[in-house]
């Protein structure tokens, strides 16, 4: 009879493990196909191999009947034959697992007693928790172990009271292999920043999370993450040393949002001495001609960011060459750059050939570069971007090269440089020769240190025909075309409020001279006498994007172009706010300052204005009366002024490239006469089509437009930490990042209670 009873109870105790209970109990044991499930259902704990077919097995998590994804396992332990293992909580408290009763793995919790009141429990959330009920108290759980997932909620960082160091790697290494093994880390030194680091090199690369998360802190030195609306997000870190951010709906299907690097060329991707190389498909290092990969081998494994080392010349720069050396300088001409190297230093020669001649005469100097200004630089180039489109920049890489012995002919590549030197030489000497015939040179009195064109007064009245043919006015000036003596066409801004000295005019121009990006209007000169300052840039012949999207004179532009302006303004405040040295906040983002050239080439004007005017930038600004225009809301309260301010009002404008309408103009809608909101609340109910400018005729790629809409509402969210960085509205135009369901700015809502109220002039 005790052996019958004992049956039923060790059989209902096993049953109970099979029908998805989340409890291990003392006594109990799983073993087999037995698994604990969450209470959710989303969860399992098991014996699982990892990935189909597999011969090896662990303990691990992973989501209901998800094959190939386990979110954590135990540590590098292997076990091959499940139905002689089995996991039970021992005597001790601790809950181990064992294979034909030798010991494979624990939690190693020191406990001096034996103890009958420990459980484990597969919570809600994914973690497995050890429970002591005795004292109601969690003594461990997995979330303080992870692998190569971090869950919401689970912490991550340096454990100041412990002195942990909490930190995930990827599955190659907790499989137990330390090649091409890396972790993941917190960045205490930045905001949502992390690590990757390689393991076996210690090589790290720096990045941001997602403002899609919110990043907590305990203030312990760890820090969880939260994402709203949205269960059962993870981020993983994978074996090429990704990280990315996924989450699933529908189990085991999952969708990736986000991951990192994604742009790979803007982070210093390729290391010093070395070219990323950005084409239409793909990104890729490379080392210049007379240069070799430092590791060659990662280099042909494509573990380009994690390879500090970059490229090594194959001769050394020798400053003590003298005639009978066997080695020789030379200048290797590189074209299609998309972005100059780093810290490159200006010089003030008088013409191209002097900025040719001002590199060789010095031995410590590695390139140089001449397109109105003269850069060069003086130690590793660093961070240079070339593409199949490039920005048109071209420059000089120094190298030296074996002079060839006897009568052996010279290589192929050493005569085509000293062709290349001769005809830069040449090209020089006749632009010099020209500048000075039409008296365009720096004047005698004006050698300062200024790398830009000083124009005197007289100059510009006839540049410009004494101010003849008006472009057009804005609150920094008013903008009139003119001609150089060479026939180049320019635009020249007569500014406002010109309440700054001189000197400190002149700084600041040349600051904002060297600044370069393709979607940024070329600054070409300036001038500064007595009161007056003028600045002078190229002309761009299709005008502003303005004219464009509300003339009633002008068709509109067709859908692509308008999502090409889109993507290339992002890119433009992109370069502005993250690669220039300093930040520079534009500050008055609006149709009316993006100029578009004869291609429809979007170009951001007047960017450095704000840094020009300093105090007296806000009184320049053009009021918006009815609604808030571009500006946030910060810009009322009186809060301080941040990029983000740019993100908002480049989000403001999205509406009005997706709708040609004005923002600022009363909308005639039964729902909401205000447009951003109006806009806002059909995106949230997917019903997007009824935004698309009506000259358009619905002919739109109905994908970009769902992005561009969702866009457009993160980056009017009221709150500032809500907002997408610059660089993240880039990867979500690209499609690089899935963008989220954005909330109804709630400030917007506000906005239009107050226009009911009557009180609508809401800026004066």
């Amino acid at each position: 009879m005790t052996l019958f009873i004992f049956t039923i109870i060790n059989f209902i105790m096993v049953s109970r493990l099979c029908t998805a209970n989340d409890t291990l109990l003392p006594g109990q044991i799983l073993s087999g196909n037995q698994t604990l499930v969450s209470k959710n259902g989303i969860y399992e704990l098991g014996l699982f191999s990892d990935y189909v077919g597999s011969n090896d097995h662990y303990l691990g998590i992973r989501i209901v009947n998800s094959s190939d994804n386990l979110l954590w396992v135990a540590r590098g332990k292997t076990f091959y034959d499940r139905l002689t293992s089995e996991l039970i909580i021992s005597s001790t408290g601790n809950l181990v697992l064992t294979q034909s009763q030798k010991l494979i793995w624990s939690t190693n919790l020191t406990r001096s007693d034996e103890t009958t009141s420990t459980t484990a429990i597969l919570l809600d959330t994914g973690n497995l928790v050890l429970k002591d009920v005795s004292i109601s108290k969690i003594v461990w759980q997995s979330f303080d172990h992870p692998t190569d997932t971090w869950f919401p909620g689970a912490p991550l960082g340096f454990n100041t009271a412990t002195g942990k160091n909490v930190y995930l790697t990827n599955a190659n290494y907790y499989f137990g292999s330390i090649k091409n093994s890396f972790s993941l880390e917190f960045d205490p030194s930045r905001a949502s920043g992390f690590i990757i680091r390689q393991l076996s090199s210690n090589a790290t690369y720096h990045g941001i999370f997602p403002q899609l998360i919110d990043i907590v802190d305990d203030g312990n030195g760890l820090v969880t993450f939260n994402v709203p609306k949205k269960n059962h997000t993870f981020i993983r870190l994978d074996n090429n040393g990704f990280v990315s951010m996924n989450w699933f709906n529908d189990p085991p299907n999952f969708n990736n949002l986000w991951v990192s690097p994604s742009i790979q060329c803007d982070f210093n991707y390729c290391g010093p001495s070395s070219f990323c190389s950005r084409t239409s498909h793909s990104e890729k290092c490379s080392c210049p001609y007379g240069f070799h990969p430092v590791n060659p081998e990662k280099w042909q494994n494509y573990y380009y960011r994690f390879d500090n080392a970059g490229c090594s010349r194959n001769i050394s720069l020798n400053c003590k060459i003298s005639r009978k050396s066997s080695f020789n300088d030379v200048f290797l001409p590189i074209e299609n750059i998309d972005k100059y190297p780093d810290n490159p230093q200006l010089l003030v020669p008088k013409d191209e050939n002097e900025c040719a001649a001002a590199c060789p005469s010095n031995c410590s100097c590695t390139a140089y570069s001449y397109q109105n200004n003269c850069n060069v630089w003086f130690e590793e180039l660093k961070n240079t971007i070339i593409s199949d489109y490039g920005n048109g920049y071209k420059m000089n890489i120094r190298l030296q090269i074996a002079t060839p012995k006897h009568s052996h002919p010279a290589p192929q590549f050493i005569i085509m440089s000293a062709i290349a030197v001769a005809t830069l030489l040449v090209v020089g000497l006749l632009v010099s020769w020209k500048r000075k015939a039409i008296c365009l040179i720096f004047n005698q009195k004006d050698k300062t240190g200024d790398q830009l064109v000083a124009y005197s007064y007289a100059e510009t009245k006839s540049i410009t025909k004494n101010f003849f043919h008006k472009l057009g006015e804005g609150g920094f000036g008013s903008v009139f075309k003119g001609s150089l003596p060479n026939s180049t066409v320019v635009a020249v801004k007569r500014m406002k409020n010109a309440c700054f000295e001189e000197k400190q005019f002149r700084t600041e121009v040349q600051t904002i001279g060297i600044i370069q990006h393709i979607n940024l209007v070329k600054l070409l000169g300036f001038c500064s006498k007595g009161t007056k300052r003028l600045l002078v840039y190229e002309y761009m012949p299709n005008g502003s994007l303005d004219s464009h999207l509300f003339s009633n004179q002008c068709d509109g532009l067709n859908w692509n172009i308008r999502y090409e302006i889109m993507v290339g303004i992002a890119r433009g405040l992109t370069y502005l706010h993250e690669e220039c040295r300093d930040c520079i906040i534009h500050c008055d983002i609006k149709p009316e300052n993006i100029l578009v050239n004869a291609n429809f080439c979007p170009k951001i004007a007047d960017f450095g204005l704000a840094k020009l005017l300093g105090r007296d930038f806000s009184r320049a600004l053009t009021t918006v009366r009815g609604t808030i225009g571009y500006l946030g809301p910060e810009w009322i309260c009186g809060q301080p002024i941040t990029k983000k301010a740019d993100v908002y009002s480049f989000g403001m404008m999205l509406f009005e490239i997706i709708s040609g309408k004005r923002n600022t103009e009363k909308f005639q809608n039964p729902e909401c006469t205000y447009f951003p909101l109006y806009a806002a609340m059909k995106t949230r109910q997917g019903e997007i089509v009824c935004l698309l400018d009506d000259r358009l005729q619905g002919n739109a790629d109905m994908g970009q437009l769902n992005i561009a809409c969702k866009v457009a509402c993160w980056c009017i969210q009221e709150m500032e930490t809500d907002r997408p960085s610059m660089r993240q509205v880039v990867q979500m135009l690209e499609g690089v990042v899935e963008v989220l369901k954005p909330p109804i700015p709630s400030f917007l809502q506000r906005l239009v209670d107050i226009e009911n109220d009557s009180i609508y002039s809401v800026l004066g």
